[in-house]
């Protein structure tokens, strides 16, 4: 049974590791610690806790529209309840989470159209800041443009074609070229909020499972060149593209992916 609305209830799957970094140090209820303890460890901790839940976030490892329990993320990244509860706080402000007084937080549910929604603010905001980028950049910026290319192009972009599979180590050297891109455009509010979209829609490529086989290579070797070339209108029409065709491909799987059973963390 698909929801016409494209609505994915939440689903949340087996019990799985914990995804701290390994620099964070486990908890340890017996020790207090002591006064000279290092400089301010608070922020590092809260930091970590933050990246660790959004990273489950994005790849789905916490299903959209699961119930996050307090205990149970405490115990599933072996972090105390007060940076659980300020990374929390951070990342509903960021989107990632909502909070109500009645269920408490829960993972930022998915559908088809917010995903278009999602889609048609990037597009908007990508050929702004892209304009603006292109004519303000100078041979740093175009250095720089080059440089997030070859970075990119060296990372296999499927772990496997048959099924089609998904490699996770492109991910953040596809991201860092695409901002390279834009920033020159002089807005750090944009950057933030384009480096924001397109986490997000990395999680709704993750969650819809669907991967639309391309050559990412040709498309970002074009997409530079023009830039490089100052051709404004090419580089706009080709990063626009490069958004909505994925997109395309989200809603339609958002569309069709079946009803499952809700769940939550605890």
């Amino acid at each position: 049974m698909t929801d016409p609305n494209g609505s994915i209830p939440p689903d949340l799957p087996p019990e799985l590791p914990a995804r701290l970094p390994a620099e964070l140090p486990s908890r340890s209820p017996a020790r207090t610690p002591a006064p000279h303890d290092g400089a301010e460890p608070r922020p590092t901790l809260i930091r970590l806790v933050y990246q660790a839940l959004r990273n489950d976030l994005i790849s789905a490892r916490l299903v959209p529209g699961a119930r996050l329990r307090i205990q149970a993320l405490s115990a599933r990244y072996a972090c105390g309840v007060i940076p659980l509860r300020e990374a929390l706080n951070r990342l509903t402000a960021e989107g990632w989470v909502h909070h109500s007084e009645q269920r408490g937080f829960l993972a930022a549910p998915v559908t088809a159209d917010d995903a278009m929604d999602l889609c048609e603010a990037r597009l908007l905001m990508s050929e702004a800041a892209l304009t603006a980028s292109i004519n303000r950049g100078d041979s740093v910026w175009e250095e720089r443009v080059i440089v997030a290319y070859h970075r990119v192009r060296k990372v296999p972009r499927y772990e496997s074609t048959e099924p089609p599979m998904g490699n996770p180590h492109f991910d953040e050297p596809h991201r860092a070229f695409h901002m390279a891109l834009v920033s020159a455009c002089g807005s750090q509010r944009m950057l933030a909020a384009l480096e924001q979209m397109f986490l997000h829609a990395e999680r709704y490529r993750a969650f819809a499972r669907r991967i639309e086989l391309s050559d990412p290579d040709a498309d970002h070797r074009e997409l530079m060149d023009a830039a490089l070339d100052r051709d404004v209108g090419k580089a706009v029409a080709l990063a626009r593209e490069h958004i909505l065709r994925p997109a395309q491909v989200v809603v339609e799987a958002l569309r069709t992916l079946p009803i499952t059973s809700n769940r939550s963390t605890g």
